[in-house]
């Protein structure tokens, strides 16, 4: 059993991995002589911080599909999967703004 992607999921992994080589491979992005976005110097993450919030975006990936795929039947059942991933979106929000180097903080 195999995985068919839309046509629409092919052009995002295609544009995806293109930025992800020009950003690998320092291409400059900008208008030459007016401005450049170069490669940020200050790329040090805490892997701590990087495994706990791609363990909250999977609790939120999973929690999703679960709750769509027809489990969930109950109103308090809806209403407490809802504030779940309300809570998980906030903390995976907060876990992203900490990811962020030092130099470009407020």
């Amino acid at each position: 059993m195999g995985v068919r992607f839309s046509i629409s999921t092919w052009i995002a992994l295609v544009w995806a991995t293109v930025i992800v080589l020009a950003l690998r491979f320092n291409v400059p992005f900008g208008v030459p002589n007016e401005w450049v976005w170069l490669k940020r110097v200050d790329t040090s993450f805490d892997p701590t911080w990087v495994l706990t919030s791609v363990a909250v975006l999977v609790a939120i990936c999973g929690l999703a599909y679960f709750s769509a795929e027809g489990s969930v039947r109950s109103e308090g059942r809806n209403f407490a999967v809802l504030v779940g991933l309300i809570a998980l979106a906030v903390s995976f929000r907060s876990l992203l703004s900490v990811l962020l180097p030092q130099s470009s903080r407020p």
